[in-house]
């Protein structure tokens, strides 16, 4: 079909994308741009980005925290701080670094963040947002001996495997199959095990 013909069949017109970043771009969608009467419909399951980042924040805004973003400099990591930035009352947001999403090399980022935050009292926090890849090389840089912690939130079981060297990390967590104790959780689970030998990940439970 033409858009042309969809427009004048009166049809709605619904986007989706299993990605923050295109999903967050495709809001701005029109059919070939033409002003016209048909619907257009942005259609989701699950939580935003922009609700994980606010919940986040819920959990490190503390008094005496300064914190440090470190995001992809893209729709997904931007909004993501403007989020969290705005749900944080009583810490103190020092920097924000934004990378691009294909950065290997986090040296020149970490020795930035480790300067705005080294000299600050009281707890000191990086807050990474980030899809894909490893940001979490920066603790390579031995952020323990200016006191730094990392933080971050819930991620797909692949990710997640970086978070082992991080011990007592704070964040928000939206889905990890071991946490909800309920009977729906565990039918999904037991399901999910049965169907496919694999726990379900973090988009699992948004359908």
């Amino acid at each position: 079909f033409s858009s042309r013909s969809i427009i004048e069949s009166n049809v709605s017109a619904r986007a989706f994308n299993s990605s923050s970043g295109p999903t967050w771009s495709m809001r701005r969608f029109r059919l070939d741009a033409l002003i016209c009467d048909a619907t257009s419909v942005m259609s989701r399951t699950g939580r935003s980005s922009s609700q994980d980042a606010i919940a986040n924040a819920a959990a490190l805004d503390q008094a005496g925290t300064h914190i440090v973003t470190l995001a992809q400099d893209n729709a997904f990591g931007k909004d993501g701080v403007k989020a969290f930035k705005g749900a944080v009352k009583k810490a103190k947001i020092v920097h924000e670094e934004y990378l691009p999403a294909a950065t290997t090399d986090f040296t020149a980022a970490g020795q930035r963040i480790i300067d705005k935050l080294k000299d600050q009292p009281g707890k000191k926090v990086v807050w990474i947002i980030w899809a894909g890849g490893n940001p979490f090389k920066i603790a390579d840089m031995d952020l323990k001996r200016y006191g730094i912690e990392i933080a971050t939130g819930g991620n797909i079981l692949p990710a997640m495997v970086a978070y082992k060297q991080f011990p007592g990390m704070e964040g928000a967590l939206y889905y990890y199959f071991g946490i909800p104790k309920n009977k729906v959780n565990e039918w999904l689970v037991s399901r999910h095990y049965s169907q496919f030998k694999a726990p379900p990940d973090f988009f699992t439970a948004g359908g």
